[in-house]
């Protein structure tokens, strides 16, 4: 399926394809689009810590030391720090199982969730609610009864 969001070059050669079969190839003029505040963040999540290799663990608190570094801004360091912590929290479960479960309910890829964790990218709201999910086990609860439909 062919995403807008990352049609953005005029002149790029695209495959158009619909239900699985090719429909054709044609060039794309240059597209408008508007950003999102996700894209406008300049830096990655793990470089709001003075540590970003201990991001999403706080086993170590004293290694964790919000900074505003140089292209940064205080929004998206507040921003990073709920993340990070999310993701502590996340990984304080200790179930082998979460990532599979998670990417396979909400429909993103195991290495996108893993950059997540990582600090080196941003959640969107869709993965800010699965890791919410997981926390709450709300996923397993989906997982284990099925909708009653009238």
């Amino acid at each position: 399926m062919l995403s807008w969001v990352y049609v953005v070059v005029q002149g790029v050669v695209v495959e158009i394809t619909g239900s699985g079969r090719p429909v054709g190839t044609r060039t794309l003029p240059g597209m408008p689009t508007r950003r999102s505040p996700l894209d406008q963040r300049s830096l990655l999540p793990n470089k709001y810590l003075t540590k970003p290799e201990v991001f999403g663990s706080e086993r170590h608190p004293e290694l964790v030391v919000p900074v505003v570094p140089d292209g940064g801004d205080q929004k998206s360091q507040e921003v990073a720090l709920v993340q990070h912590r999310l993701v502590d929290r996340v990984r304080q479960r200790n179930d082998r199982t979460l990532a599979a479960v998670v990417t396979a309910k909400f429909g993103f890829s195991l290495s996108s969730w893993s950059r997540c964790l990582h600090g080196k990218a941003w959640m969107g709201e869709t993965m800010q609610a699965a890791a919410v999910g997981a926390l709450l086990d709300i996923l397993l609860a989906l997982e284990d009864d099925p909708p009653n439909v009238p």
